[in-house]
């Protein structure tokens, strides 16, 4: 008895020993293929420059999987009278307008537009509303610009002039930043009809 019993604890060990019990299996290893580009990844330093400035493009080549790969990139402009563009995406604002600056690699290209101006004024502008006033009471932006007013708690309303190229009025509004975009150059005043002496501008000037 004490024999067999010798044995049967020698089985089991050798059993062990020999990986009798559950193993890993390891999964398939699915086969990655090379980069392809895909797309360019391309941001400019600033869309919006004066005449005889400059700002800076760059561009990323990007494989199938979104991953930055090496790939060589070339530079173009649009409209070259307007903004001109260097090898290192380097762009010179040339004259008042607007340009595309494109980033071409193999057959792949992506673009930013850059806005050229004489005169420095900004392409967006944000009014508060206090109480019963409007806060400041006039802001200056390029045409094409947008102007947001941030309404708080009280209710006003942004009632433009009734002149040529003015935007939609803004109805009773409260909590809540509402956007108008200027298109035409020229002096658009407006009032809060709710709070008498409620008055505003916005002087929208030409990019020449």
């Amino acid at each position: 008895m004490r024999g067999a019993s010798g044995g049967a604890l020698a089985l089991v060990v050798g059993l062990a020993a020999c990986g009798g019990g559950a193993r890993d299996v390891a999964a398939p290893v699915v086969p990655v293929g090379p980069p392809v580009l895909t797309s360019i990844s391309i941001s400019i330093a600033s869309n919006h420059i004066l005449k005889d400035r400059t700002t800076q493009v760059t561009a990323s080549p990007r494989d199938q999987n979104g991953a930055a790969i090496a790939a060589p990139v070339t530079f173009s402009s649009s409209d070259a009278s307007t903004a001109s563009v260097d090898a290192t995406g380097q762009v010179y604002g040339v004259n008042p307008g607007t340009a595309t600056i494109l980033a071409k690699s193999g057959s792949v290209s992506s673009g930013v537009q850059v806005l050229v101006t004489l005169y420095e004024y900004p392409l967006a502008a944000t009014v508060e509303t206090g109480a019963a006033s409007f806060a400041p009471a006039q802001v200056d932006v390029h045409v094409g610009g947008a102007v947001s007013w941030q309404f708080n708690s009280v209710a006003h309303t942004v009632i433009f002039d009734a002149v040529s190229g003015a935007p939609q009025n803004i109805p009773t509004t409260h909590d809540l930043i509402v956007t108008r975009t200027f298109s035409s150059v020229g002096t658009f005043g407006y009032q809060c009809n709710i709070h008498a002496g409620m008055t505003g501008v916005v002087v929208v000037h030409p990019t020449a």
